[in-house]
């Protein structure tokens, strides 16, 4: 038996129902067009919570490497530009 929805496109309903509702409740799920049922994503990934855990994970690890890595060198670089050379106090 081959599945309608595959996980990769449940979580993107979820992620759009977040973006739409900016909180994804069952109930806003549900209110959604083209989206399967809150039931089905609670069934496929046991429980609302795990669906939304694992939605957050795959966004994260779905950042390019080099993204990440130039907001660590940003943020490393602004730290520095905060702080006075002649004594090493940071603002």
């Amino acid at each position: 038996m081959s599945q309608k929805y595959s996980d990769e496109e449940i979580l993107d309903m979820l992620r759009q129902c977040k973006e739409e509702h900016g909180a994804c409740t069952p109930t806003n799920f549900d209110s959604m067009d083209d989206t399967c049922s809150s039931s089905l994503v609670m069934r496929r990934f046991a429980s609302w919570k795990e669906a939304k855990e694992k939605q957050a994970s795959t966004r994260i690890s779905s950042i390019s490497p080099d993204v990440t890595s130039s907001i660590r060198m940003l943020r490393y670089s602004t730290s520095f530009a905060m702080c006075a050379p002649d004594d090493g106090e940071c603002t």
